[in-house]
């Protein structure tokens, strides 16, 4: 399965929408030396087709799920967060 199928079936299978994919924002390392892991993580510039809203539908994986301004975003951010957030200020900054 591509990545980008596998991207469009899972939001689809975690949040009940269907998505198109925009573009690539970037590509992030995420080393967790404690857990021995490297992840390379692609963050996607992405529409929801269609007007259904985005809903949690697989419980046992979070708890909530929710729409946030770039100015009052929940704390602590993930690493990773952090780093598509810079990017997309980056990229979009016309637009903010």
């Amino acid at each position: 399965e591509k990545r980008e199928d596998a991207i469009k079936r899972e939001v689809t299978e975690e949040l009940g929408v269907r998505i198109k994919i925009l573009k690539i924002l970037h590509s992030a390392d995420e080393i967790l030396l404690e857990d021995k892991q490297h992840w390379l993580a692609t963050t996607y510039i992405v529409k929801i087709i269609g007007k259904k809203k985005p809903k949690i539908m697989e419980p046992k994986k979070c708890d909530a799920i929710s729409w946030f301004s770039l100015k009052k975003l929940p704390k602590p951010l993930s690493h990773v967060t952090t780093v598509d957030l810079k990017e997309f200020k980056r990229q979009y900054k016309e637009a903010l």
